[in-house]
């Protein structure tokens, strides 16, 4: 993760724009397991300490993650498109349906073609499927 983040300081410092990574406090995010928000409520207290130090433009706020972190990440999206905007996801497992809103993220979804976990046609174009449903 501390290389991950090395790398993400030095690009959005040449961009401009504020890149927070969080960690799962288990083996993977227990919102996916449990339905419980103790990560939740950690990246929303950690959000809201970057807006502390820095300036943050609240109509581009995006999220990603890869893997457990995708299915997290876009299921976050989905139930709070007035927070995060867009979702950059790779490997996504599974989501959360949206709740009920006209305000729809944007979503980019990326896996690999060779994947053998999440192989596209049983998980990349049905979770593609359902969200144009």
């Amino acid at each position: 993760l501390t290389q991950f983040a090395e790398r993400w300081q030095k690009d959005a410092a040449e961009s401009q724009i504020a890149v927070l990574v969080p960690e799962s406090k288990g083996p993977t995010w227990d919102y996916l397991l449990t339905c419980q928000r103790r990560d939740m409520d950690f990246i929303q207290s950690a959000i809201n300490e970057v807006r502390r130090r820095v300036w943050v433009d609240d109509q581009r706020i995006a999220v990603m993650g890869m893997s457990d972190g995708a299915s997290l990440a876009l299921s976050m999206a989905l139930r709070n498109p007035r927070v995060f905007t867009t979702a950059l996801v790779q490997a996504t497992g599974f989501f959360h349906d949206p709740l009920p809103s006209c305000l729809k993220p944007r979503v980019y979804m990326e896996y690999g073609e060779e994947d053998k976990l999440f192989e596209p046609s049983r998980v990349a174009l049905p979770n593609r499927d359902r969200l144009r449903g």
